[in-house]
């Protein structure tokens, strides 16, 4: 009887530690995963400079090779507000580097379970055509409906903002409309997602 209990003592004690290294690894594993997806995301970036600077070997007459990069910083405060930081810039064959660039933010508030209602902010500078330097300003206000199915969400967003340039004589207001597909891959509580 001593021995029956030591014995599945020590089976419990291998098994206790065999779990504690396959936890172990699938943190690693995880990890691992997110280092990859972050790795991809920085040489993407990067190759796309490497493209622009090559554009310029046999461009046709009249054509404007631009690399047009931007990185998107994603805050979660709460179910309900999601923030997204913007930075982007704009690379161009024909006007003064950088031709283009923003910051901005999106607050992104969830109104019940089918609607999201987005204020947004975005400061830019940029080089004309004739090579003057402008800056711009643009406060939007986006509504978007959602409907979300399994791994599927499809949503609608329609911006109204108004865009207060130095180089224009007054303010231009603009309506923006954009449907998309999002699939989510893997786990459902995975953030990554396929979208077009």
């Amino acid at each position: 009887m001593l021995r029956n209990s030591a014995a599945s003592g020590v089976l419990s004690a291998a098994g206790n530690h065999a779990k504690a290294m396959i936890r172990q690894a699938q943190i690693a594993f995880d990890g691992l995963a997110r280092v990859r997806h972050w790795a991809t995301l920085i040489c993407v970036a990067l190759n796309s400079f490497a493209v622009a600077a090559q554009s310029s070997l046999a461009s046709p007459l009249g054509t404007d090779f631009q690399s047009w990069n931007e990185l998107d910083v994603f805050t979660r405060f709460d179910s309900n507000l999601d923030v997204t930081w913007i930075a982007r810039v704009r690379l161009s064959e024909e006007l003064p580097n950088p031709g283009h660039f923003v910051l901005g933010t999106d607050w992104n508030f969830r109104v019940g379970k089918y609607l999201v209602l987005t204020p947004s902010y975005y400061y830019g500078r940029y080089h004309s055509e004739s090579g003057a330097l402008g800056s711009r300003q643009l406060p939007i206000l986006a509504v978007m409906p959602t409907i979300s199915h399994e791994k599927w969400i499809v949503s609608d967003r329609n911006r109204i903002g108004c865009r207060f340039d130095t180089l224009a004589a007054e303010p231009t207001w603009f309506y923006r409309n954009r449907p998309r597909f999002d699939y989510r891959i893997g786990k459902s509580a995975d953030a990554r997602s396929v979208f077009a």
